[in-house]
Parts: structure tokens; sequence; C-alpha cells
């Protein structure tokens, strides 16, 4: 997702310098197209954009809009650059303390989208708006384990790394693009969507 960061998240205040460098950044906008293509969403005009600004717009519409597919692909990128580097987010402690965060009306600012951790807090309020903390890191575990073996699968990690390498060097990708950078192979056999939470999510158009 685009990342707007917030000074005082714990996360970003430990984040090693390597996770703020364009390779990142690449990884991170690939790892939520591939896995959004891997829920049936599609990527929309605006396409996947590095630097300033980044982000992956992508699309859907229920079904492919469960709750499990939200978190799936609000994940994918920090997992996708987690694969990268080696350096392991604290997920469930951020987000817990996301929720806690958004029951408090504490915002993140007038002028910043929501970071990834945000918008998964915001999901899981939506979906139950008395979550406990210990159901929300049951669920972030879950989501986490699906989206870590998404990411696994050969087919899926080969996707990610083939779009990081080429946002790297063109720094934008239309939809039309990133389909051919993929190639015609990686959509062979491909899921229209994946089994996950039956609540669905209205229309969403997501700029990550």
């Amino acid at each position: 997702m685009g990342s707007k960061l917030i000074p005082m998240s714990s996360a970003w205040r430990d984040t090693p310098a390597r996770m703020l460098t364009p390779e990142a950044v690449a990884y991170h906008e690939a790892g939520h197209v591939v896995v959004g293509y891997e829920f049936g969403w599609w990527v929309r005009r605006g396409g996947v954009r590095l630097g300033p600004g980044a982000h992956a717009r992508l699309q859907n519409l229920p079904p492919d809009g469960t709750l499990l597919a939200r978190i799936c692909v609000y994940m994918a990128g920090m997992l996708a650059e987690q694969k990268f580097h080696g350096v392991r987010w604290r997920f469930e402690e951020e987000i817990v303390d996301q929720i806690q965060a958004v029951r408090a009306g504490e915002s993140e600012g007038a002028r910043l989208f929501p970071t990834d951790f945000r918008a998964i807090a915001l999901a899981l309020l939506d979906d139950d708006p008395s979550i406990s903390p210990r159901g929300a890191r049951r669920a972030v575990r879950y989501c986490r384990a699906e989206t870590q073996a998404l990411l696994d699968q050969p087919r899926v990690w080969a996707g990610v790394e083939r779009l990081a390498r080429v946002l790297l060097r063109r720094r934008y990708l239309s939809p039309r693009t990133i389909k051919q950078v993929l190639g015609q192979a990686f959509f062979v056999g491909h899921p229209a969507s994946r089994p996950g939470a039956a609540v669905p999510a209205r229309a969403s158009r997501l700029r990550l």
C-alpha cells in the first residue's frame, strides 16, 4: 500500500533503514497486487506507482471482498517485504494497538491515508465492533498464515519478484503492463477467489 508513515508508530520507529528502500517498497506494492489477484481482485486505472505517493490501486466486488480477502491483501505488502528482507513485523501487537487507538478516537492525521495496520484494524472493527484483543490476535494470526501460505507458493512469489523488479526499473505500471509482466502462465489455473470468511464487504476501491 502507498505507505504514509506515522512517526510514533512503534513498528515504523523500530524499522531498519533497509525496509524503507525503493526495493522494499517495490516488493510491498507487488505483494498487494499479486495476492489481490489470488482473491479475484484486479488492478484498476492508476495502476502501480513507485516513488512519492507510491500506491497500488486495486478494486474488488462481493464476494471477493470477504473479511479474509481484505485483510490478506492489506497484509500482503508487509509480508512480501518481510519475505524479501527477513525482518519480522509485529502484526498482532500493532493491530491491537490500532484497534485501541480507533476506539479512543485517535487519528492518524487529517492528510494521511490509513497505514496497513490501521486498515486491518478498521476491517476487524467493521466486521465486529466489540472484538476483543484476544479475538483480534486470533484473526490476525489466521490471516497472516493464509497470506504467508500464498506468498510461499512458487508461482505467487515468482510473480511478486517479477513485478517488483520491473516496477523498480519503470517506476509506474499500468494494469495492462502488469498482466504482461506476470505473463499468461501466471493466470493458467488461477483461482477466481479463495475460500474465506463469509462476511461480504462493500465494493472497495483501494489505494494500497
